[in-house]
């Protein structure tokens, strides 16, 4: 038949092309204006530590206010303010933690140009009627390059 499928399981493969896929990431950017990879979650996790640190410092003064005083208010509201600002921060940070993962999890190619996510998909492409479907069929793994297994 069309179909490749094992006798003794129910998981079959339609005829075509099976697509492995996998995150890829190019290092060095290219072109006016690009930016160092990495360097959007470097400049978003030192901006949210100036502010964890800010917040710190308001903290300490608000604790040596008296607990009537006007400026104690004020700062009271700011610091919520740099709360709210901190939990923005917090958020784009993790944006773009997705955006460009931290190296450890990618493999890099041997002149550390691209990484790729360790894992990745493996599916088909299945046409039903007038729309095109895409079935997993399970999960790979990148295994270390040859240079990697001499060191």
């Amino acid at each position: 038949g069309d179909d490749l499928q094992n006798d003794n399981s129910d998981v079959y493969c339609p005829k075509g092309r099976v697509y492995m896929n996998c995150g890829y990431f190019p290092m060095k950017s290219s072109g006016i204006g690009s930016a160092q990879y990495g360097s959007r979650r470097k400049q978003l996790k030192n901006q949210l530590d100036k502010l964890i640190t800010k917040a710190e410092e308001l903290d300490d003064e608000i604790a040596a206010e008296g607990p009537f005083s006007i400026n104690r208010f004020k700062k009271q509201a700011e610091l919520f303010r740099l709360k709210v600002d901190m939990q923005k921060t917090g958020e784009m940070l993790m944006s773009a933690s997705i955006i460009e993962p931290n190296d450890s999890v990618l493999k890099m190619s041997p002149d550390k140009s691209v990484g790729l996510t360790r894992e990745g998909g493996v599916c088909c492409k299945v046409q039903k009627g007038i729309s095109i479907e895409y079935h997993i069929l399970g999960r790979f793994n990148i295994a270390p390059s040859s240079s990697e297994y001499k060191r």
